[in-house]
This record gives C-alpha cells, sequence and structure tokens, in this order.
C-alpha cells in the first residue's frame, strides 16, 4: 500500500514538474517593411521579393525552401538582443537558450530596402 502511494506520488510530481515545459512549434507568419522609405534605391522594386517559408521548433527556425543571404536581428522593446547572418546554403538557425520570452524576428535582404518581419516566442 505505502508503495502505490509513494509511487503515485512521485507520478505526480513528475508530470507537475514538467506541465511548465513549453514547446513552441509552427508557421511564422512574415510581413514585409520598408528599412528607409527616405534612401533612394535604383532600380527601386514595387514589391518586395517573395518572404521565405519559415517554421520555428523551440529555438531553432527552419527555412522551408530555397532563400538569399539574409541578415537576422531578434528585437525585443526595440533593442536588438541577437544577430546572425545566413547564408544560402542554411536550413536552419538555432537560436541561444537565453533568448526567453516574446521577440520580433526581423530579416533583412541585401541590396534592397525591404526587410520582413514577424513576431516569435521563445
Amino acid at each position: 500500500m505505502k508503495k502505490s502511494v509513494l509511487t503515485i506520488c512521485l507520478l505526480l510530481t513528475l508530470v507537475t514538474g514538467t506541465a511548465n515545459v513549453q514547446q513552441v512549434y509552427g508557421t511564422i507568419p512574415l510581413e514585409s517593411g520598408i528599412v528607409d522609405p527616405t534612401e533612394p534605391y535604383n532600380p527601386y522594386p514595387k514589391m518586395p521579393p517573395q518572404a521565405p517559408s519559415l517554421w520555428q521548433e523551440g529555438h531553432e527556425i527552419y527555412f522551408q525552401s530555397s532563400h538569399p543571404d539574409y541578415s537576422i536581428d531578434i528585437v525585443q522593446s526595440g533593442i536588438v538582443v541577437y544577430s546572425v547572418d545566413v547564408d544560402a546554403t542554411t536550413t536552419s538557425v538555432v537560436l541561444p537558450s537565453w533568448l526567453s520570452g516574446e521577440y520580433e524576428l526581423q530579416l533583412y535582404l541585401d541590396g534592397t530596402n525591404y526587410y520582413y518581419y514577424g513576431f516569435i516566442y521563445l
């Protein structure tokens, strides 16, 4: 009887202890923005290039299709807290584990006046 009660208590402790772990995954919806509307770009494209398809699984961001080189900024409250350059051969980026909370993900494409942004939760 005591063993049964202890086993149940142990199982409840394990289940309760892991209930706070949140695994975030899913598609990251992106919107486009203009980096600097006053800066002339020749030729100035009328539309931004097609946005990349991104998938988040925890602290890892996956590119779901081929993509050009990007600079990625992770922004919180208007401050860049992490930045990384991603070349065209990269299929995923692992963000540092010390990042926790909601962030804006910004992707900059060299040679254009456009960037993409979306929100992620780590």
